[in-house]
């Protein structure tokens, strides 16, 4: 069985035994891979996704004909996702994972076992709910069971939704209302979108820095009194302004939109640029430096009107980590749906060393 380990992003990891993660500085030839993947989930066709998400450490893995795209967790060092890019159907998905057990049965043996070994939790990330079960070729099916579980941490707590730009520019209908009445009102607030190309590097660079900063301020102070908060400031803020520096490099082709009143930025929005004007346009990040009444609204309608513009159809607006931000969302009124879970593999009952195995196996 032939084995095909590279890092499209990040540090080179020696797995041992002659096999090595080699680094790749250029982008393309990650995007150049994804250009195959006919999956209907815009985040897993998209390079910049995978830096994104991958920021800790992010691999490509083939093994026979079957891809996958690893990376750290990124709020997770002992977590590594697993995600299927390529999949696109039932049979697809079972072969995929045969051949992912095949190889983990050799356990020690197995590069790829000891690679996923330094790690507590080995995750398939960004399953379509579709593949599970639904046929002879489903979840069921496989051997050995894996754990279904509801992701708890990253943004497909709540499914992932792709709007359509040219509702959102003309909102008609009852099922618009309450998106219509914010964005029209707020249409005389005297705020105006600038272009992210519009912006010199420094003066993008500081207006995420400032607007995350802001941003990761009310969250935290949104907090319960008495409840410890799942992230501190300083880790809300962190994957924004990383998502700035990718901003730097053209190859990501990130594009977006900001909304500023007199001289300051009080909000924006980011997405990938790739020229797939058949597909959902991916976009990674909205935020606001306040809280006020119609400024998302007013965001996703000059977002909307510029990808319009550029020829898109279609915008991906991604999951949700909370149920507020998923009513939200709801309120542009998706025409896709698109609900994803996780799943746990467990690399020791595949390759049969079940409890103090594990240990024994790894110190041999």
């Amino acid at each position: 069985m032939d084995i095909v380990i590279g890092t499209p992003v990040a540090c080179a990891i020696y797995l041992g035994n002659g096999i090595v993660c080699e680094k790749v500085e250029d982008i393309q030839i990650l995007r150049k891979n994804l250009l195959s993947s006919k999956s209907v989930d815009a985040y897993v066709r998209s390079p910049l996704y995978f830096a994104f998400t991958g920021r800790n450490g992010l691999w490509y893995l083939k093994i026979r004909d079957s891809e996958f795209i690893a990376c750290i967790h990124p709020n997770d060092n002992t977590t590594i996702l697993l995600f299927i890019p390529f999949v696109y159907d039932e049979r697809c998905f079972k072969k995929y994972i045969n051949d992912l057990t095949h190889i983990l049965k050799g356990g020690p043996k197995s590069p790829v076992f000891r690679f996923f070994a330094n790690f507590d939790n080995v995750h398939i990330a960004r399953v379509p709910k579709a593949l599970l079960g639904l046929s002879d070729y489903g979840w069921c099916s496989l051997e050995p069971k894996f754990e279904v579980q509801r992701e708890d941490k990253l943004d497909w707590v709540f499914p992932s939704y792709d709007v359509s730009l040219e509702k959102s520019l003309d909102p008609k209908g009852p099922e618009f209302a309450a998106y219509r009445n914010k964005l029209n009102k707020y249409k005389h607030s005297g705020v105006i979108a600038v272009p992210l190309n519009d912006l010199h590097a420094k003066e993008r660079d500081d207006a995420i820095r400032r607007i995350s900063q802001r941003w990761a301020e009310n969250k935290a102070a949104s907090e319960k009194p008495g409840c410890d908060p799942k992230f501190s400031e300083e880790d809300l803020k962190k994957p924004y302004e990383y998502l700035a520096g990718l901003a730097k490099n053209p190859a990501f082709s990130i594009d977006g939109i900001f909304l500023k009143r007199g001289d300051e930025f009080i909000a924006f929005r980011l997405w990938e640029n790739n020229g797939s004007h058949n597909n959902a346009v991916a976009s990674f990040a909205a935020l606001y430096a306040s809280h006020e009444p119609g400024c998302c609204e007013f965001l996703h309608f000059q977002a909307a009107q510029r990808l319009l513009a550029l020829g898109y159809k279609e915008m991906c607006i991604g999951g949700s980590e909370s149920e507020g931000l998923d009513a939200f969302k709801r309120k542009f009124c998706p025409i896709r749906t698109h609900e994803l879970c996780t799943v746990k593999l467990d690399i020791y009952q595949i390759a049969g060393l079940p409890g103090a195995q594990q240990i024994t196996a790894l110190a041999a």
